[in-house]
């Protein structure tokens, strides 16, 4: 198996799979051609056929996802499977989902482990993702990755894979952030823009330096996540000869000792009483990345996060500041798609504005029940869907949401040519 970025749109690199739009430096160019890397192998077998899955096109990049191939024998040969990527998540908070794994739980409900980029502090920085998984009646290989920045609910039993996501919205989405204090740059509408790789950062190193972020009006929150940066954190790390030598392009180190991470959590529904949710001084629990969860879910107009003590005496700094629940209004109506096929590899996707919406969801797939993949999109009306394989029929819909819901759009084909229609 080798890459093939002439037939699988999704292989390509390039911003959006558009090799017009490979940022790669003057300085990894002669080392990192335009071809994708193929890594990652996983082999899973089920009801008798082997599923060998592998990531491309690269990992530093936003649609890094896993692909695979089929056979009736673990040596092969080996079909390429039409409905690749089965793990891709280009857009949303965190994307990426390449280098996965696949496997059961003691339910048997299958699931997808894979690596979401950063690419901040070194090139190939990530975190995990872990998605809900699955093959259909036909055998075929897919993660539910709808809203898959969302809380999550892990089941303690078999579970349908498509009913466990988006059992909370988005609050923070368009809300105002207010700051203590502010970096140049680093204002606090960047905690809360829905990019894991931007962030508000502290105007200075005094303890109590707080984000803060307003809901609308009559919104019940049930949980909160937070996400940390390391701004310009550049701890003194003593190498040996031989391992400078080996990370001459880069810096790797590893802590014998677990740095303090101190950061309280607090609601209020006027600004005067703060409830604390979360106050990592009192716990002991050093983590840069927390998730609280209220017992009941209940009605707050006002979040904020307050830090102190930081790893290596660093700035305090909010990648991620993500409220949710549900708001007070109705979800948006439907998005209704028009779709065509504009080369071998792409086809684009256009819709009329939802009043109300504050983004939308683009799936699609090999067939109108089989809208496997999904993208998810700000406030925009048209999407140059690139990830496609070429010679495969496929549909599309748009599902519009906001603070309040989703309301999920009809599927329509992707036109091969203007004269077929829709």
């Amino acid at each position: 198996m080798h890459g093939d970025n002439e037939t699988h749109g999704w292989e390509r690199r390039g911003r959006d799979y558009n090799p017009e739009n490979d940022k790669r430096s003057i300085f990894l160019k002669p080392f990192i051609s335009a071809r994708p890397f193929i890594e990652g192998a996983w082999m899973t077998k089920h009801d008798g056929r082997y599923y060998l899955q592998y990531s491309a096109p690269g990992t530093e990049l936003h649609t890094y996802g896993d692909g695979y191939y089929t056979a009736d024998s673990p040596l092969g040969p080996f079909t390429y499977a039409q409905s690749s990527p089965f793990s891709s998540k280009p857009g949303g908070f965190m994307p990426g989902a390449g280098h996965g794994s696949t496997f059961q739980d003691e339910h048997g409900n299958w699931w997808h482990i894979a690596t979401m980029r950063i690419s901040k502090a070194f090139m190939f920085e990530r975190r995990i993702g872990f998605f809900p998984a699955g093959f259909d009646k036909d055998g075929v290989l897919f993660c539910n990755q709808e809203f898959a920045d969302y809380p999550l609910t892990i089941p303690d039993g078999p579970a349908d894979p498509w009913s466990l996501s988006a059992k909370a919205m988005l609050l923070t989405a368009g809300s105002r952030p207010l700051a203590s204090s502010s970096a140049p740059a680093h204002g606090p509408e960047l905690a809360i823009d829905e990019d894991a790789t931007t962030w508000w950062v502290a105007g200075d190193k005094n303890p109590g330096q707080w984000v803060q972020v307003e809901l609308p009006e009559g919104s019940t929150v049930s949980s909160i996540q937070v996400n940390l940066a390391e701004h310009e954190l550049k701890p003194t790390v003593k190498r040996s000869r031989r391992e400078t030598t080996l990370t001459a392009l880069w810096q790797r180190h590893i802590n014998q000792t677990e740095p303090a991470t101190e950061f309280t959590v607090q609601v209020s529904k006027d600004r005067s009483e703060w409830t604390t949710l979360h106050d990592s001084r009192m716990t002991g629990a050093s983590r840069s990345h927390v998730f609280v969860e209220l017992e009941e879910p209940a009605e707050y107009r006002y979040v904020r996060v307050t830090g102190y003590s930081q790893p290596y005496d660093g700035l305090f700094a909010v990648s991620g500041l993500r409220v949710f629940g549900h708001g007070s209004g109705s979800a948006p109506a439907a998005a209704v798609p028009t779709a065509r096929r504009t080369g071998p590899m792409n086809a684009t996707v256009t819709w009329a504005r939802v009043p109300g919406a504050r983004g939308y969801n683009l799936r699609y797939g090999t067939a109108a029940d089989k809208l496997y993949s999904s993208w998810q999109l700000d406030a925009r009306t048209s999407h140059d869907l690139g990830a496609l394989n070429t010679g495969q029929d496929y549909w599309v819909a748009v599902d519009s949401f906001n603070e309040n819901g989703i309301t999920r759009g009809a599927a329509v084909r992707v036109a091969l040519t203007p004269s077929e229609g829709r």
